[in-house]
């Protein structure tokens, strides 16, 4: 798992007390995918040439065993600017450690066994369908593929990456970083005029 920088999010009114008693492993289970192609249709119809590989996941998830996890799932819904309804899919410790930076986790790398031990918050549980929560979760989990092998490269390329940065000297990495200020100048730079 990789820990995220700590990120204001708009419904962060999570609670942090009760688990939900209810994890993944226990949704996948009690759901056919009959329910979860249909459902995934509606909420990711720009994914439909994919179906049959999301489908190939979710049978995977049935027959793996899931290992226990002490981290929460928790799915917040957002607005796009207007432009449509998403849900960020993310982990959260519910103890985290004193020396913790904080206890956000982005799970897309996470292995499957771990995503099927981990319990689903209780506000998703209230605000989501079971097959809702499967779908957003099959979604996130097969953000870098849908073979674990490949999602485990992709991670190892990323982490080989963070590991080149940093064995860099102070003088190669100012040479090959910039601040945030200039990465948002270069961005609105090269975005085109409108004819407003």
């Amino acid at each position: 798992m990789l820990y995220i920088g700590y990120v204001e999010w708009p419904n962060q009114n999570i609670s942090r007390g009760k688990r939900s008693g209810r994890s993944f492993h226990e949704l996948i289970k009690s759901n056919e995918w009959l329910i979860i192609e249909l459902t995934f249709s509606k909420l990711y119809p720009d994914q439909q040439e994919s179906i049959e590989n999301y489908r190939l996941v979710y049978e995977t998830l049935k027959f793996l065993e899931p290992k226990e996890s002490g981290i929460d799932i928790i799915l917040n819904p957002y607005d796009d600017d207007g432009k449509r309804s998403l849900v960020d899919v993310y982990g959260r410790n519910p103890h985290p450690e004193p020396e913790d930076i904080n206890d956000v986790l982005a799970l897309e790398f996470t292995s499957w066994d771990k995503w099927l031990g981990m319990n689903i918050g209780t506000l998703a549980l209230r605000e989501f369908s079971e097959p809702e929560i499967i779908c957003h979760c099959l979604n996130e989990m097969t953000y870098a593929g849908f073979e674990q092998e490949e999602i485990q490269a992709e991670f190892d390329k990323l982490k080989s990456i963070v590991n080149e940065y940093k064995a860099l000297t102070p003088e190669e990495k100012a040479k090959q970083t910039i601040s945030l200020d200039e990465l948002k100048k270069r961005i609105s730079d090269d975005k085109p005029e409108s004819d407003e």
